[in-house]
Formats: structure tokens, sequence, C-alpha cells
């Protein structure tokens, strides 16, 4: 039995995988990240992704590619350069990592709740929550369903406050649609958004993000900060972008190998505890950032010799939408637009567990996002600026929420025992 993770690489094909283990076998003496080819492959990545974004404007927008969608979040937030008492509106239902940039900026989280429906911020619970001290306003776009930015900026012009930052985070969303009828790609009509390219979300170059800047920002004064602040950063440390490559290797090998042994006792098991112990895994989170902080060698620059992977994987892009669409489709989803990740509320987290177990026993590991608030302990919330029971909500979803896989590593018969778990549970 071969185990498949919602959460290891699930955009990865042979391609890639060999793709990574050339890249790490020349580079074993010294990560060349800006050698002549990978620099030449960085700047196609960034002008293709421009184009994935805004076709249109693409050629007067601006992309400046970062270690991930944190650090496109500081190098903002560090330019812009807010007063401490200034506001950024976020979601509740997200991930540490988007809250630390703010806090590292040293600008004040408002939290926004969500709605049960489609784990979004409503538009009208966004706006209730400017203030004279709202700077900017964070959209996430949660397992790929879509919030509308037309009408938020209709609302903010409403209420004379259309100097209000939007910036869209495009992790779930990316080379999407805002709707199934609208032409616009998620992230066009903001003012910034952030990408990513890690290890679970839409394509992924192991580790990666970028920050995209609106055509109207061409000839300004603030586009012109942000050129000096992202010539100024530091390039990711060499020892973990070695650790970055060592990663996927390693699964391959142990995802191959986890079943295969004796009860209890296999190769995989073994492998992965060994990793534990010698730290190549965990290469997602640091330890610091569930505790609020951001780490000293963020925000970075991409790493360049990743970027061949991302052009492969952009490639690859509507062949991975278009197979989201059709296992979301199975399991019963009649969203119209791809979903990373199909979502369910269970009745409580002890039946989540039920679920979770009941899929392992067929090597499937299920996804949990965001099974606590933040995806962070209970004890560091407060280190967030979150008071709890500010958004009851979202702190109901994180209790009794579970994602299953949509991406193109999934097999049929993997996918009708996830849909046989669905009619027992989705009632």
């Amino acid at each position: 039995m071969h185990l498949h993770s919602i959460g290891l690489l699930p955009t990865f094909s042979a391609e890639e995988y060999d793709l990574v283990t050339k890249i790490f076998r020349e580079n074993l003496g010294g990560a060349s990240k800006n050698a002549p080819a990978n620099v030449e492959a960085a700047n196609k990545f960034s002008e293709l992704l421009k184009k994935k974004i805004a076709p249109a404007t693409s050629s007067n927008s601006e992309i400046f590619l970062t270690d991930s969608a944190r650090s496109a979040f500081a190098l903002l937030l560090q330019t812009l350069n807010f007063a401490s008492e200034d506001e950024v509106i976020l979601p509740a239902f997200t991930c540490v990592v988007i809250v630390n940039p703010v806090l590292s900026a040293g600008v004040k989280p408002i939290f926004c709740d969500i709605n049960s429906e489609d784990f979004n911020t409503p538009v009208e619970g966004l706006l209730k929550l400017v203030t004279t001290r709202t700077k900017a306003i964070l959209v996430q776009h949660t397992f790929g369903k879509t919030i509308s930015v037309s009408e938020l900026k209709a609302g903010l012009k409403k209420l004379k406050r259309d100097d209000i930052l939007i910036i869209e985070d495009l992790a779930h969303s990316f080379g999407s649609a805002y709707s199934s009828s609208e032409q616009a790609l998620t992230g066009s009509l903001a003012d910034f958004s952030l990408l990513t390219f890690g290890y679970e979300k839409v394509i992924s170059t192991i580790r990666g993000g970028a920050l995209f800047v609106n055509a109207k920002y061409k000839n300004s004064e603030l586009l012109q900060r942000l050129v000096k602040s992202y010539s100024e950063l530091p390039e990711l440390p060499e020892k973990y972008i070695k650790r970055l490559l060592i990663n996927p290797i390693f699964w391959r090998i142990a995802a191959r190998s986890y079943y295969f042994g004796f009860g209890p006792i296999t190769l995989g098991k073994f492998l992965v505890k060994i990793a534990r112990v010698t730290g190549v895994l965990g290469i997602a989170i640091s330890p610091e950032e569930y505790e609020g902080k951001l780490p000293e060698f963020l925000p970075a620059k991409f790493p360049n010799l990743l970027a061949p992977l991302g052009l492969v994987q952009l490639r690859k892009l509507e062949y991975f939408q278009n197979v989201r669409k059709k296992v979301a489709s199975a399991y019963g989803s009649n969203y119209p637009l791809p979903l990373l990740r199909f979502s369910l509320l269970l009745k409580n987290s002890e039946e989540r567990l039920e679920v979770l177990k009941e899929a392992k026993k067929h090597g499937i590991i299920l996804g949990d996002w965001y099974k606590t608030m933040f995806f962070t302990k209970p004890e560091f919330l407060a280190n967030l600026g979150y008071k709890p029971g500010s958004c009851p909500v979202t702190e109901d979803v994180c209790s009794r929420i579970i994602n299953f896989p949509t991406d193109v590593s999934l097999r049929a018969d993997q996918l009708v025992v996830l849909k046989e778990i669905l009619k027992r549970y989705n009632k």
C-alpha cells in the first residue's frame, strides 16, 4: 500500500521529483542560486506569474519573488511603514504565518469572523470592522471559494474609505477566477497579492512565494521603495535550501515504503523517525512562528535554483485545476471553480478523529486546516492579539473541520474509499 498524504507535495509527479534530485546533485558543493541559468529561469517564472494573475496589464505590473507568502507580506508591510496604532483586518480562519508579518511590522491585527458555509469572511463583516485606523484588508479565498473583491471595493467607496489597501492572499485560489461568469482572475482587482508555492498549495516549488503589485502603482514612489526594500532582502541560508531539496527526495522514498514491513514495524515509519531526529522534516513552519514570531532570516528572497520547478508546475496549472474541479465534483461539490481542498464540518472533534483514523487504514492522510485557531496552540493566541470568544464561528469550525484531497496524485481506488467515508459522515 502506498501512502497518500494531502500535505506531501500533492502536485508532484516523477518529473518534479527527478528534477529536484537533479538540482540537489548539481548543487552539492554549494547552492548556486545566482548562476545565469537559474536567474534566467527565475525571470521567466516571474513574467509567467504576472500573466497568470493579470494578463491584460502584466507588462505594467510588478512581481517580487520571495521565499514564501509570509515574506511577501512582511516585505509589503515593512515598506508601507504603517504606524503602531494602525490596523490591518485579517480573516480569523487562517494560519499563524499570515498574522506574524503584521505583528512584526508593529501593526495591530483585527480579526474578522467567517461564515460556516464557505469558510470565508463575508464582505459585510469586513466592512463592519473598518475604523479610522484601518489601513489594509487582507482577503483570503479559502479553499478556492472566492470573495467578491469588487463588492468589497464598492463597500469601501460607500464608506468613503477607498484609501484602504486591499491585499489578496492567493494561497488557495491562484489561477482561479472570482466567479464562473467573471473573466477577472483572483488578485487582478486588488492593490497587492500574496502568492505561495509551498508544499500543499496550488502549485509548488517546495517553498516559495511572491508579492504581486497592481499596474496602477507602476510609476509610484511606493513601488520605488519596494524595489529598494526587495534589493536589501537576504538570501535563504544555504543549509536551509539543501534541507528543502532533501525533503521531497526523502518523502518519495518514505511514502513508497511506509507500509513495507510487518504490522506496526515498517521501513517507512522507521525512516520518518530518523528524519524527525535529524531535522529533515518540519520545513513549512518554524517553531518560533507558532508563538507569533517571524524568524530572523525572514523576509528573504526566492532561491533561484527552485525556479525550474516553478516553470514545470505552471505549465501544468490548467491540468491541476481541471482535476481539482473533477474530484471535488465527485465528492458532491457543486462549486464551479477549482477547490484546493474539499472541506467538511463534522459533529465534533471526536468524530474528526474517527474519520482521520478510518482514512489512515487505507493509507490516506486527510487534512486538518485549521484544526486550531491560526493552526497554533491556545497558549499562543494572546501573542497574536486574539481574544478567545471574539470570533465564535471560526472557533467552532476549527473544532470540527476536516479536508479531503482534490489533487492529481489521488488514485481512483483512493477516491472510491473517500467517497464511501463521506457518505457515512456527510449528513
